[in-house]
């Protein structure tokens, strides 16, 4: 079963049966532990883990999203640099062209944008060793004389925008790559959706009303549909460029 597989279930807890099953404020609240007896359905508790496990995963998912955004608009910055670098170190001003050289050896990595096929957190190091390296003696008289202040600025406030989406703060604690708290969430939605299944065929098997039996096989019904459609697709969550 893939993420997809799961993101999708998400609508038809909203249709038929499921829909039926009213949450009322436990959906904005979380329900006690130890409430009075009867006070959480048997399906309010099924839906509420199904929705709890989908939420978290799409909150994992929107977050790789939002990092690989960010990624774009970083390597774009180092692009953009090499380009200007390449521009200063053809011109007729000799101390133009050193300065722009020794800018290069500095600041950027093998033809210009090596730094950009950096894991996510590695592009982090290097865009906060950039701006640290540009406003220090030498380098920064050479960023000054080839105008180049706005772009290290605008490296530095990207660098910083992809730490937040990474969770890399500025402690340098290494974070825990997107890819892994999709597969975590991923794996969350296994566990809840196998548990809801199983409970419900035990409901199924131990029922005595008839009408309970067939809410409980409505309920059982979407569960079923999404076993079928996805039987063997076990490939789980897929990998993510740069940052696998």
């Amino acid at each position: 079963m893939t993420e997809a597989g799961f993101t999708g279930f998400r609508k038809a807890l909203d249709e038929g049966a499921w829909a039926s099953v009213e949450l009322g404020a436990l959906d904005r609240e979380e329900p006690s532990l130890l409430g009075a007896p009867g006070e959480v359905t048997l399906a309010a508790g099924w839906k509420l883990r199904l929705r709890w496990s989908l939420g978290a995963l799409n909150a994992a998912l929107a977050g790789q999203d939002a990092a690989n955004v960010e990624d774009a608009a970083w390597d774009r910055l180092q692009r953009r640099l090499d380009a200007q670098l390449s521009v200063h170190e053809s011109e007729e001003d000799p101390a133009l062209v050193s300065a722009a050289q020794r800018l290069r050896r500095r600041l950027l990595r093998g033809d210009g944008t090596l730094q950009t096929s950096y894991r996510y957190e590695d592009e982090v190091r290097f865009g906060r060793m950039q701006v640290a390296e540009a406003s220090d003696g030498e380098c920064a008289q050479d960023v000054a004389l080839c105008g180049l202040g706005s772009t290290l600025q605008l490296i530095g406030e990207a660098t910083e925008r992809l730490a937040e989406k990474i969770g890399y703060g500025v402690q340098e604690a290494k974070p825990r790559p997107r890819s892994v708290l999709v597969r975590e969430a991923w794996a969350g939605c296994v566990v809840a959706f196998d548990a809801v299944y199983g409970e419900l065929r035990w409901y199924l098997a131990h029922a005595r009303s008839e009408a309970h039996k067939a809410t409980g096989e409505a309920l059982l019904a979407p569960l079923q549909r999404l076993l079928a459609e996805h039987r063997g697709r076990d490939e789980g969550v897929p990998r993510r460029a740069g940052n696998p």
